[in-house]
């Protein structure tokens, strides 16, 4: 079985965002409606893949210009006109993704982390901004790597054994069927009481309406 942890990376950033008292109601809106998010791009003719690699560079630092040319690029497809909902979400999004980067890199336990990529950068002569998508990048694996690590011991609970862990994920060898609903909600629960972090509901029941409803949003 293929257990992968879905929007890592975004929930992460939530997360964080919550501790040091920065707004990401443009993340959180994402996590809330991935697959509304998702559609408008999807109806372009656009693979999930890339679609999906949108919001995983602006978390990171990238921009939407940036994912523009890179279709064209690779796939060959002409600039994509962006609705303009969808537009005002991706601006909120990237303008959060940017503030907590900045903020959080000030905080003691990751400002070590930042400082040892600058120094690091002084000899290979990074720009400031690599400097500082390297150091978020350092962030989230940082966190990541320790909630895998969580995950796996709640799974072997349920009678599984990691053959192959990856940075998003994990492939379970179980002999007999895993209770996969029954190590989510004990993974959740987990993340509850360790974290004070409760999972945002996907709200699906807007998909047949959605330029009004994300109209709404944005």
């Amino acid at each position: 079985t293929d257990l992968d942890m879905t929007s890592s990376h975004n929930h992460i950033a939530v997360y964080l965002g919550r501790g040091v008292g920065q707004a990401t109601h443009g993340i959180l809106a994402y996590l809330q409606a991935r697959a509304t998010w998702h559609e408008y791009l999807l109806q372009l003719g656009i693979a999930k893949r890339e679609v999906k690699q949108l919001w995983v560079s602006l978390l990171n630092g990238g921009t939407l210009r940036g994912w523009q040319r890179n279709l064209q690029k690779q796939f060959g497809i002409p600039r994509v006109k962006i609705p303009a909902a969808l537009h005002e979400h991706l601006l909120l999004f990237k303008r959060d993704a940017v503030a907590l980067r900045s903020r959080l890199l000030l905080e003691e336990r990751w400002k070590r982390i930042h400082e040892k990529v600058c120094s690091e950068a002084a000899s290979s002569r990074l720009k400031q901004e690599a400097q500082l998508r390297r150091s978020w990048n350092l962030v989230l694996g940082t966190m990541e790597s320790q909630l895998m690590r969580e995950l796996e011991s709640i799974v072997r609970s349920f009678g599984a054994t990691v053959v192959m862990p990856s940075y998003d994920g994990m492939l379970l060898h179980h002999q007999s069927p895993i209770d996969l609903k029954g190590a989510i909600a004990a993974w959740h629960k987990h993340c509850e009481d360790k974290y004070q972090y409760v999972f945002p509901v996907e709200d699906k029941s807007f998909e047949q309406d959605l330029p009004q409803w994300l109209l709404l949003v944005s």
